[in-house]
């Protein structure tokens, strides 16, 4: 699931025309799709299919190719969160789970011209292709953050899912009011659209208060960007609750943005104007992946009424009850979208675990199957756009070489662009090592320390044991050969 099938939310006060005298989008609660694969005149193809209010997209998938985004008829013909191609043509975008109308995802544009900042005076403004990369973004916009900064892209949308308004006495208003302007911010490693990241404000210039029933004893603090665990305890009282990660947080100048999460064991913090967040960067941060204490397991062979409860971190043993060939434990977790979770299966409300120590842990690095190394710098990387190679899974030495001359190990591009096994300049960036022989991924070098520790007392204990063994069974000759030896002895002088 990627980020926006997480954001479900209502949007009844927005109108792509201003037309606020229209009425609310409602689905039909029964309706005939006719499109696509479900187009009966064309031949081998299936009949229309039937369908109750907005449905899930595995239901849509019966008649749609891998569909991203649920939509349904509606009631009226025009009505007022109809958007782009929708509007007066009686359908919506919807979602599944709560059954409103929903705005249609962002699209960044596949070509677009920066015209703003250092680019304005540029004839016809600095070319972008979808989502450029924060770095062409600062050509134009020097005082971009490389570091903590997103990038944007126009939208093939005025109005769509991911734009949001809020206000900000520091910022601009055609900086924070994104809602029908066309442009939405944007990951450059996946090309998708994306919220913009939970802001508390800046230190010393936003003030906000906790909630009233937060503090212990009718205290009522403010605070100003992200304050730290200490400072809130200071003021407010003790966190330690039942109710959310023992994580710093703040109230946010967005009410909806980035780092929110739904949860279905806390209260949640989607479209609610909180997040926890960084006391470094006042920047909102994901919540720590954190096991159910209690959960289902209800796919594989635990499918249907054979559902199996599992408690926290289960082992790969109690795992593998429920799966086949099962490798690494996980659990359902308290938020849907967590920090430990991997690009697969962000948001999707479980991460891998480690059931020794019962923490989460990213998921494990997996070469692509097929790849293709084109990033080049053509020097310290041979392997350019003009000059690509193609490779299978974990390539050998040898071939990875050719496009990397001074590397040492073996290195593929990983299914998941953030895992376990990656560390400093891989981490995060969608690579690991491998090893060519097994197709795996090389562990961390902690992991590869600890893994070259057993295995070196591994070796000496074969060793001891081999040479006790040596010993015991030249004993035993010995002895053979005494007695031999001796019974010679008697017998020679009889």
């Amino acid at each position: 699931m990627t980020l926006f099938a997480l954001v479900a939310v209502g949007i009844a006060t927005v109108t792509a025309y201003g037309e606020e005298d229209l009425p609310d989008c409602v689905c039909k609660s029964s309706w005939k799709h006719n499109e696509y694969k479900c187009n009966s005149t064309i031949f081998g193809e299936v009949k229309a299919a039937m369908f109750n209010g907005c449905p899930k997209l595995s239901e849509l998938s019966k008649c749609e190719y891998e569909p991203e985004q649920s939509w349904c008829e509606t009631t009226e013909t025009r009505c007022k969160q109809q958007s782009g191609e929708s509007v007066s043509d009686g359908w919506v975008y919807c979602d599944a789970e709560t059954q409103e109308p929903q705005l249609p995802f962002c699209t960044c544009k596949a070509s677009w011209a920066h015209k703003e900042f250092n680019c304005k005076n540029m004839k016809g403004g600095m070319k972008m292709s979808g989502c450029p990369t924060i770095e062409e973004i600062a050509k134009c916009e020097p005082d971009t953050d490389i570091v903590l900064g997103q990038s944007w892209c126009e939208t093939e949308q005025d109005f769509c899912l991911e734009q949001v308004d809020w206000e900000d006495k520091n910022e601009q208003n055609n900086e924070t009011h994104m809602m029908g302007h066309g442009w939405a911010y944007c990951d450059s490693d996946s090309g998708e659209t994306e919220l913009p990241n939970c802001d508390c404000g800046e230190e010393g210039s936003t003030d906000w208060a906790p909630w009233a029933a937060e503090c212990e004893s009718g205290a009522s603090p403010t605070f100003s960007g992200c304050p730290t665990t200490a400072e809130y305890e200071k003021s407010c009282g003790s966190t330690a609750d039942d109710d959310g990660t023992d994580q710093p947080w703040c109230k946010t100048l967005q009410s909806r943005c980035k780092q929110q999460s739904s949860s279905t064991a806390y209260s949640g913090q989607v479209d609610e104007g909180w997040a926890y967040c960084s006391p470094e960067t006042d920047i909102g941060v994901l919540p720590t992946c954190e096991c159910m204490d209690n959960w289902l397991h209800n796919e594989a062979k635990c499918a249907g009424s054979l559902q199996l409860e599992m408690a926290g971190c289960p082992t790969i043993g109690k795992i593998g009850i429920c799966e086949f060939h099962a490798q690494n434990s996980w659990c359902d977790t308290t938020y849907d979208m967590c920090e430990e979770q991997g690009s697969k299966n962000k948001g999707e409300a479980w991460a891998f675990c480690d059931a020794a120590t019962q923490e989460a842990e990213l998921p494990p690095c997996e070469c692509k199957a097929s790849w293709t190394d084109d990033s080049g710098d053509g020097e310290t990387d041979l392997c350019t756009a003009m000059n690509a190679a193609h490779f299978r899974g974990c390539p050998t030495l040898e071939e990875i070489q050719r496009c990397d001359p001074a590397t040492t190990l073996s290195w593929c591009d990983t299914t998941q662009l953030t895992c376990r096994d990656q560390e400093g300049e891989a981490f995060g960036d969608g690579w690991a090592y491998c090893n060519p022989e097994t197709q795996e991924a090389l562990p961390a070098k902690g992991g590869v320390g600890k893994a070259v520790g057993v295995t070196f007392v591994l070796t000496v204990m074969f060793c001891v044991a081999l040479f006790i063994g040596f010993l015991l069974g030249y004993r035993r000759y010995l002895n053979r050969h005494k007695r031999g030896y001796s019974q010679d002895l008697l017998e020679s002088s009889e």
